[in-house]
């Protein structure tokens, strides 16, 4: 939709030959009305802002165990992760067994993970956007500056 400056209107209006008093009127009204939007507008709340997770489904954070990225919104406390997932899992296999899928019923963290999606994850407190697990390596944190190739 094209923004049009109340000018711009005033001008069409008076080229259409439209009498001072009804000009003034629909003037009014579109100040009004576009000062309604501009309200409504600034009343919006923005989505809050979400943070990464990475959860590892090892308690001995074995690296080839892989790894799970779910977002929290932000300064909520990441702890409670365990939590709000087993919550979503107990929704998730109640309702599985209502409809006699016993088979489709979530039985680990990893599966949590990989199945919960959208409605069924946010209604919890956690939004699941990486549905595959995410490998983590380990690094020395140093960098060679010599080229292995260089050297004879």
């Amino acid at each position: 939709m094209a923004k049009v400056s109340l000018d711009d209107v005033d001008e069409s209006l008076t080229k259409a030959e439209i009498d001072l008093s009804t000009r003034t009127k629909v003037l009014k009204d579109l100040e009004e009305l576009l000062a309604a939007l501009k309200a409504e507008n600034a009343e919006k709340e923005k989505p809050p802002k979400k943070e990464p997770v990475i959860v590892c489904t090892d308690p001995n954070f074995d690296p080839d165990v892989p790894l799970f990225i779910l977002h929290i919104e932000e300064g909520e406390d990441h702890n409670q992760i365990p939590h709000k997932v087993r919550q979503a899992v107990l929704s998730y296999n109640a309702n599985k067994r209502e409809k006699g899928k016993d088979d489709d019923c979530i039985e680990t963290f990893g599966d949590a993970c990989e199945t919960l999606r959208g409605k069924q994850a946010s209604e919890f407190g956690f939004f699941n956007t990486v549905k595959r697990p995410v490998i983590a390596i380990k690094t020395s944190n140093q960098i060679d500056t010599v080229d292995p190739q260089d050297e004879f």
